[in-house]
């Protein structure tokens, strides 16, 4: 039997587990009944967090058209892809979360992660260019927002067929918590501090 569409209730994790699960994610229209903490892509395109709302936009019949990241040509990422700092916290949750987070569940695993935190070393090329960039932390983007009081990839659009690419140089723990005021301005991109791009393929390696 054919499917008209999924609906998923749950956060940005749950989203990406379903498009995942799904031999091909473009083949069925999906939209989501945001019940997690950031709710990445219900923030970019506006979707309500009422049941009713939501149901109203499932028989208007609507539909809108999503970049779709393919990571390794192995996985697919929707909102934002990350390297450095960022991933290593998602890490840190994903080892010791136990059911809901909410965002007080970030400061524990944000802490620890600082303690033993190392600045890596990245290398960083944007489509085919012969030169790597270096950098300590890398963020994709295929949205604008990035957790829930700041913006990285700040000139993100979902369906521009183009990734948004913040490199930062200098990724030490002083130098990430100065970048905050300007993310949470939504202008990091503007910053001399990072290196942004938008592109359709990184190539991202550890140098050394």
């Amino acid at each position: 039997p054919s499917t008209d569409a999924i609906v998923c209730a749950g956060g940005d994790g749950t989203l990406h587990t379903l498009i995942n699960a799904l031999p091909d994610p473009s083949g069925v229209p999906i939209i989501q009944l945001p019940t997690g903490t950031a709710n990445l892509l219900a923030r970019a395109i506006n979707l309500p967090c009422d049941p009713a709302a939501l149901l109203a936009i499932i028989e208007s019949g609507h539909t809108a058209r999503f970049d779709l990241m393919r990571i390794n040509e192995s996985r697919c990422g929707l909102l934002v892809i990350s390297v450095g700092f960022d991933a290593q916290v998602i890490e840190e949750i994903e080892n010791s979360r136990e059911g809901a987070l909410g965002f007080r569940g970030y400061f524990k695993p944000i802490l620890n992660t600082m303690r033993g935190y190392r600045e890596p070393r990245l290398l960083v090329r944007c489509d085919e260019e012969e030169d790597f960039t270096e950098g300590g932390m890398v963020v994709i983007g295929n949205v604008k927002p990035y957790a829930a009081f700041f913006s990285i990839t700040d000139q993100a659009r979902y369906d521009s067929g183009l990734l948004d690419v913040c490199i930062i140089p200098d990724a030490r723990k002083r130098a990430l918590l100065r970048l905050i005021p300007t993310a949470r301005r939504g202008q990091l991109s503007r910053s001399e501090k990072v290196i942004y791009r938008q592109v359709r393929k990184v190539t991202i390696k550890t140098a050394g």
